[in-house]
């Protein structure tokens, strides 16, 4: 096609160089002339297409010559009036002039009769009623042309989801909706269909991470991610504005859990303090990932691609962020994650993953015990040295027949802690190390291995060289299990227990591991084990080795006392549930039963301030808003005033609160745990009654909302819904 179009080209090109030196003169005039005048089409690849089209050149209506869209430059002829309406015109690219050609060709533009289709390739102007083939053909009926329907553009859905989000609402419906990209700049205004929809037009939207602002409530912006911008995305979001997801809710392509509120924030790695900033989480299911990001920024903390379901069989979007999730498991006790998952007092220095089964809490967590009980903001660590690595294998060394080699990775103190570990065998392919391995390549041999730290550093690659000698062993020596349970020790309430087998040297290696709990049926041991029966109990365990070798079994005794938990609860009571910008109110907590001593935690609002009223706690920790008692004989009652900030926006706070025993037992506080900071709340106090929308009051807000003033203390004026509650507070009064 091209090398056919270029051959048209040189055509005309030939054609008009040879005239150009008898009508230089003629063609600078009409040119001079067809750029002046809008009317005149005078586009310049038009000649060459029209001849190509057709296979005009050379012929009678050559497009070289003006007269196939001109009487007389610049007057357009019926032809070149058609070809106008159809879009062409001196600006027209290629594509847009064989439209426009292709459009009128069953056009009679000249109205003699010929469809302009059957001139053409008859060699007659289609322009000219005079010039026209000798017999009238039959007719060619003009088909009838139905317009496409537009296309709908691409949308965002957002829809409000009344159902997906627990606790008190922070929006009932959308009165308005921006998205927002990483800078905060708008870059779509939502249309509402209706109050509990906002859909954005994701035309010229790149793919990327935004934030949906509903109602004006720039503390309480929505994540959203666009993967692509060709398709409609299906968002739902709850009514607090923290739970959505995005696609299909029984199978989401995104489970989002956004952490404003003052509620949970960003911790310094290194100081363990709250930052001004907070998270959110968005979890995808294909491939399974969770990233946390900061709010309003999207700047990445961390992430983590998991391997398989968690070990109790949920899924991994479900066990991060379901209705069952890790945390409701945990609900702060213990021994429901530390089987697999060790000490989660305190979040280790080095940052590492916290024992077995990809437990990878640290990564995310700062630590129940921490100040801030955030998220990791792991960019902070000021981290330039690379871990070191070492291997259980001794350079030069000999192993019969095969060896297991163990790498063990360290960071500095203070470092960013381990990321990852790799190594390749006699120069094989990388591999990311995760359990010991065996190399049985007899001759020689070599592991390189290396680790690189959260903080990018990368461990110059160490070697390490050795030889297996293939020497025929006869096995005869079972193998050897211990146990971590101690013999006739006690434990409170239950114990996990730990048994590890291992073979002689240059055995032929641990086959299984069997045990049986109090004489019951035998077990085959693949992972630790709880024994919960309160009283006397045994173990009875031995292993097997791969040339049938049988330990003799053992046996330890041990007994498990059954302790009692924590005897005491906690209740609050905020006495002003709906306060101003910079207001306070008094929070009273009662806690009753006994306990030998007691810890209570109240957690506020980010940015709150508390101060401390009446108790008679025996120690308390403003720090951290701790109140300490000794022992806990009689009931207690702890009051406070927490106030809010002055610039604070509106929404709704919550408080969270804890008492612990000495043993560690854990009971969250009860009662009122959020308090709403309420632009309603400058109307209800206008009148005689500070509590009830009076009809004067109602008057004063119709009077606000329709001059759109801003009540002091806020930044903005009442919306058309807050107006709505308004009015139903007063009916209902």
């Amino acid at each position: 096609m091209k090398q056919e179009y270029r051959r048209g080209i040189d055509k005309v090109d030939k054609h008009l160089c040879q005239r150009k030196y008898t009508s230089l003169g003629l063609l600078l005039m009409i040119l001079a002339v067809l750029l002046a005048v809008p009317g005149a089409l005078a586009v310049g690849n038009f000649p060459p297409l029209f001849n190509l089209e057709y296979n005009t050149t050379g012929t009678r209506i050559d497009a070289s010559s003006c007269i196939i869209c001109h009487t007389g430059v610049p007057v357009l002829n019926d032809y070149g009036k058609d070809l106008n309406q159809a879009g062409v015109n001196p600006n027209s690219n290629d594509t847009e002039l064989i439209n426009g050609l292709t459009a009128i060709e069953q056009l009679d533009s000249d109205g003699d009769g010929f469809n302009n289709i059957v001139e053409i390739n008859a060699r007659f102007f289609p322009g000219n009623s005079s010039d026209h083939p000798a017999t009238a053909p039959t007719a060619t009926p003009i088909p009838t042309v139905t317009p496409k329907p537009t296309a709908e553009p691409p949308k965002l859905i957002l829809t409000l989801n009344a159902t997906m989000d627990g606790g008190n609402a922070t929006v009932n419906n959308f009165t308005n909706a921006v998205l927002r990209d990483i800078t905060g700049i708008t870059k779509a205004t939502a249309t509402l269909p209706d109050n509990m929809t906002a859909q954005f037009n994701l035309t010229g939207l790149n793919p990327g991470d935004y934030f949906i602002e509903v109602n004006h409530l720039a503390g309480d912006r929505v994540p959203t991610r666009i993967d692509s911008n060709e398709s409609d995305i299906n968002q739902s979001v709850g009514t607090r504005l923290r739970n959505s997801i995005i696609g299909n809710i029984s199978d989401p392509t995104y489970r989002i859990k956004a952490r404003s509120g003052g509620m949970h924030p960003i911790v310094n790695y290194i100081t363990g303090t709250n930052e001004a900033e907070v998270p959110f989480i968005i979890v995808s299911a294909n491939p399974a990932k969770i990233e946390l990001h900061e709010m309003n920024t999207s700047r990445g903390l961390t992430n983590f691609t998991p391997t398989g379901n968690h070990p109790t069989g949920e899924s991994f979007q479900t066990w991060i962020l379901g209705s069952d999730n890790h945390g409701i498991n945990y609900n702060g006790t213990d021994a429901r994650c530390s089987g697999c998952h060790g000490n989660l007092s305190k979040k280790s220095s080095t940052f590492e993953a916290i024992t077995t089964n990809n437990g990878w809490c640290y990564r995310c967590h700062f630590g129940k015990d921490g100040d801030g009980n955030g998220f990791v903001d792991p960019m902070l660590i000021e981290d330039a040295i690379p871990p070191v690595t070492t291997a259980s294998v001794i350079e030069n060394s000999s192993y019969n027949n095969s060896v297991n080699v163990t790498l063990n990775a360290t960071d500095n103190p203070g470092g960013s802690g381990v990321n990852e570990t790799y190594y390749m065998v006699n120069n094989g392919p990388t591999a990311t190390y995760s359990a010991p391995f065996v190399v049985d390549n007899i001759g020689p041999d070599n592991v390189t291995y290396w680790s690189t730290d959260m903080a990018g550093n990368v461990e110059a690659q160490n070697m390490v060289n050795f030889t297996i000698v293939n020497i025929s062993v006869e096995d005869i020596i079972p193998p050897v299990t211990t146990t971590s349970v101690i013999e006739n020790s006690s434990y409170n309430n239950s114990v996990n227990v730990t048994l590890n087998a291992t073979d002689n040297p240059g055995g032929s290696g641990v086959n299984e591991t069997f045990y049986m709990v109090n004489g019951g049926p035998t077990t085959t041991y693949s992972a630790p084990f709880v024994v919960d029966t309160i009283g006397p109990d045994n173990i009875t365990y031995w292993s097997t080795d791969n040339k049938g070798n049988i330990e003799s079994q053992n046996i330890v005794n041990f007994t498990i006392v059954e302790i009692s938990e924590v005897n005491a609860t906690a209740i609050r009571t905020i006495e002003n549930k709906s306060i101003l910008p910079g207001e306070s109110t008094i929070i009273t907590v009662n806690i009753t039963g006994t306990a030998n001593a007691l810890a209570f935690h109240e957690i506020p609002p980010k940015g709150w301030n508390v101060t401390r009223g009446t108790d008679n706690a025996d120690v308390f920790k403003n720090s951290t808003i701790e109140w300490v008692w000794k022992n806990m004989g009689a009931n207690k009652t702890v009051t406070y005033t927490l106030t809010s900030p002055s610039n604070i926006s509106i929404g709704t706070y919550e408080i969270e609160g804890t008492i612990i025993d000495a043993k560690g037992t854990l009971v969250n506080v009860t009662g009122d745990n959020s308090v709403k900071i309420d632009i309603l709340e400058v109307y209800r106090r206008l009148g005689d009654d500070p509590i009830v929308i009076e009809t004067m009051d109602l008057l004063k807000a119709f009077d606000d909302f329709r001059n759109n003033i801003i009540p002091e203390g806020f930044n903005r004026p009442l919306s058309a819904a807050e107006v709505d509650d308004l009015v139903n507070e007063w009916i209902n009064s």
